[in-house]
């Protein structure tokens, strides 16, 4: 019985080490990261002091911009982005902090400069010494859009500030801040039934305040199928499939503020 007992052990942790697999390994780097570009563009990025290697989620190589400046610290690259420092979604803009000479710089892919600053940083949290808050997200998620935080000093370095930015773009987290609060308040269910048919039903809910919010359903390889104008006055959407194929879809609650976690619908036929 003792043996049985063992054997069935062992058989289940094979199958759980099982379930995970290595994809890729990429040797000899300075800097790795995951960015998300838009929400269905999503990238691997390798950086290193001259420039940054970007690769699509199957780490096939997409593109490598040459960094303005160069060469600086890869810790000092941030947010690699598509349309959060200005509305031209079509080309990829980044951040240089430099926290040794306290200036911050946003360039497009092409060196385009779109933002500088000096006697600043977006480093906060080794300057703030903020008991309550000690280090925060310098890109924050508002109910009146993305702002940007950063720590302002004068000529001799004695931290004496801060500057809050309005930014026109929209904000895609590669991560869930603790300091973003309202980046969770957007919820969605999952889809019931699933698998559907004709029709299925979505529950969600939105916060108040929060307007021009859609949900948007993507085929499985990221194209958009639909979407949806939403709003708080409903917290049901009764979707019909009627139209389309039969297979796999994501959809996201959406606003320019904040989007929900996605979830997935299986349409049959």
């Amino acid at each position: 019985m003792k043996k049985l007992l063992l054997m069935t052990l062992l058989l289940l942790a094979t199958i759980t080490k099982g379930q995970i697999t290595l994809e890729h390994f990429y040797p000899n780097i300075f800097s790795f990261s995951f960015v998300r570009l838009s929400l269905t563009d999503n990238k691997w990025a390798v950086i290193d002091t001259n420039t940054i290697t970007l690769y699509n989620l199957n780490h096939s190589f997409y593109k490598t911009i040459s960094i303005v400046g160069a060469p600086v610290e890869t810790t000092d690259v941030l947010y690699i982005s598509k349309g959060l420092f200005d509305t031209d979604t079509t080309t990829i803009e980044y951040m240089i902090d430099k926290r040794d000479s306290r200036e911050t710089q946003i360039f497009r892919e092409d060196g385009t400069v779109l933002f500088s600053d000096v006697f600043c940083s977006a480093d906060i949290g080794s300057y703030s010494g903020n008991p309550v808050r000690p280090a925060w997200d310098p890109i924050i998620i508002s109910s009146n859009g993305p702002k940007m935080i950063l720590h302002t000093t004068d000529s001799i370095g004695y931290p004496n500030g801060y500057k809050v930015y309005s930014l026109p773009g929209v904000y895609y987290p590669s991560f869930v801040s603790r300091n973003n609060p309202t980046e969770n308040l957007m919820q969605l269910s999952n889809p019931f039934p699933n698998p559907s048919g004709n029709s299925t039903k979505i529950s969600y809910t939105i916060p108040e305040g929060e307007k021009n919010v859609e949900i948007v359903l993507y085929r499985l390889n990221g194209t958009e199928a639909k979407r949806f104008q939403v709003d708080n006055r409903f917290d049901t959407l009764e979707l019909n499939n009627s139209d389309l194929p039969a297979g796999t879809y994501f959809y996201q609650l959406v606003s320019k503020n904040q989007q929900s976690a996605s979830r997935k619908m299986v349409v049959i036929k």
